[in-house]
Formats: structure tokens, C-alpha cells, sequence
């Protein structure tokens, strides 16, 4: 999904407002400098009041897949609009890139345990004004997946990171 604008977007149960990945979707495919690899791609995209105060804009639910979010912008220009920005629920190998969240978090939890080598990648994101914790993370403390934050900022949040059951974060600035 690349170079759209979602304005007032919303479900009725707030899973996904805007954009629901999972695994009973069909694949996206991305093509990138010969790269043929399947992911599912969400990117150059402005998403403003998608939500009715509750649930998330994009909701996450694909386990064991690639998943980029790059470029984009979550914003709430109205406090009654105002919901999540991003909840992934499925441990997996996602990237959010160079995003901007205007009053918006990102949500990850699950109650899974993984062996394998997964990962969560929060690069060069700009958090504003988010209501509740800006980055929230819920890992099993023996779960095998990597969790990083490198070169993000945070301007005037309620609270910025957020981590439960003392699973160790990179964080890089």
C-alpha cells in the first residue's frame, strides 16, 4: 500500500481503522533495488483521525512475515478521533521506518513465546504529543525476539517507552 492518503477511516470494532494485516489477506508484494522478497508493505502514506477513540489505525496480526512500514504519518488532528497508531499483536520481523506519530503509539504485545529470531525495528520515527506511552512493549521474558529503538525522537509525549516482564531493548539515539 504506497502513496495513499486514508482520512477518517475507522471500523467498527477499531482492529485495523485503516489497515488490518493478516495472515487470511493475500500477500503484498514490494520490489526494491532487485530484491524479490514477499513482505507485506505499507508506505509514503498520510493517515489523519483514522478511529473513533478507540483501537488502532493499522493493526498487525501476521506471524512469521516481513512487514515494512515506512514514510508515513499517523496524526490526530481531533482529541476525539485520537486511538492507537500501530498494534502488533504477532511476533514477527517488522520495520517501522522514518514515520511520524502526531498523538498516536505503537502498541506491541503478545502472549506467545518465541524461538526463533524475530525482531521489531523502530527506525528514525518522530513521536508528538502522543496520549499514553508513545512505544509500548509487552515480551515474554524468556521470548527470543529482538526489540530496537535507534534514532527516534521524542517531543512533549505523556510518556515515552513503555516495557513489561523485563525484556531487555535496544535503544540507540
Amino acid at each position: 500500500i504506497r502513496n495513499c492518503v486514508f482520512i477518517g477511516c475507522s471500523s467498527n470494532n477499531g482492529e485495523g481503522n485503516a489497515i488490518s494485516i493478516s495472515k487470511t489477506q493475500p500477500r503484498m508484494r514490494i520490489k526494491e533495488d532487485g530484491d524479490d522478497d514477499d513482505m507485506n508493505a505499507i508506505e509514503d502514506n498520510i493517515f489523519r483521525d483514522c478511529g473513533n477513540g478507540s483501537g488502532y489505525v493499522i493493526e498487525v496480526d501476521d506471524e512469521d512475515q516481513i512487514s515494512l512500514i515506512r514514510n508515513n504519518t499517523i496524526e490526530f488532528t481531533k482529541p476525539e478521533k485520537a486511538c492507537g497508531a500501530i498494534r502488533i499483536v504477532k511476533f514477527g520481523n517488522i520495520t517501522i521506518d522514518n514515520c511520524t506519530f502526531i498523538k498516536g503509539s505503537i502498541y506491541y504485545n503478545h502472549e506467545s513465546q518465541t524461538q526463533t529470531s524475530n525482531f521489531v525495528t523502530i527506525n528514525n520515527c518522530n513521536f508528538k504529543s502522543c496520549i499514553g506511552y508513545a512505544c509500548y512493549f509487552n515480551v515474554k521474558e524468556l521470548s527470543a525476539e529482538e526489540i530496537n529503538i535507534q534514532y527516534s525522537k521524542f517531543y512533549s509525549n505523556e510518556a515515552a517507552i513503555y516495557i513489561k516482564n523485563n525484556k531487555i531493548i535496544n535503544i540507540i539515539n
